[in-house]
């Protein structure tokens, strides 16, 4: 080893929205309920790496990587439904979709879950708001340089909570 010096930044990322104090969620939790969503524009302090590692749900929003379409980047391809406009704050509970392999088809019935706290509540939603726009700004940029003019489709209604399947 070198030895070299270092520096550990923890509140440049966030992921777990359970996690304590080794993440960037101190910034979040700051925030006022409209801003969670609609991002403050006066310097406000934020995590700038939103690491997806896990399933993120709020009140019927859902996300998952494992269940994004494996083909979403074809121009034919809808982009992902954003959250409802002021919708944080508004439930205290999360519903997860039916298995993508099928097996609960015909058992399945949403559930709701208790969230545990409002801070909980405030960074499911960061995480659903911000991985949505990142990925359909990516969908929007990939599909006009990739698609035939005017074939590239840009609606934002696809809901992965309605499609467990990926395919």
């Amino acid at each position: 080893q070198l030895n070299l010096p270092f520096t550990m930044l923890k509140d440049i990322v966030v992921s777990t929205t359970t996690s304590s104090n080794r993440e960037g969620w101190e910034f979040v939790d700051a925030l006022e309920t409209k801003e969670v969503c609609n991002r403050p524009q006066n310097g406000t302090k934020l995590p700038i790496v939103l690491h997806y590692c896990e399933r993120y749900k709020y009140g019927p929003m859902f996300f998952s990587k494992y269940r994004l379409k494996k083909n979403i980047m074809d121009c034919n391809k809808r982009l992902l439904q954003p959250p409802p406009e002021h919708f944080v704050g508004q439930f205290n509970y999360s519903l997860t979709p039916p298995r993508a392999d099928g097996k609960d088809k015909k058992t399945y019935q949403a559930k709701p879950e208790p969230i545990k706290g409002d801070k909980i509540s405030k960074r499911e939603a960061f995480m659903l708001c911000g991985l949505t726009s990142s990925i359909n700004e990516a969908l929007v940029h990939h599909k006009e340089s990739a698609c035939p003019a005017g074939t590239a489709n840009v609606e934002k209604t696809y809901a992965v909570f309605n499609d467990p399947s990926n395919t």
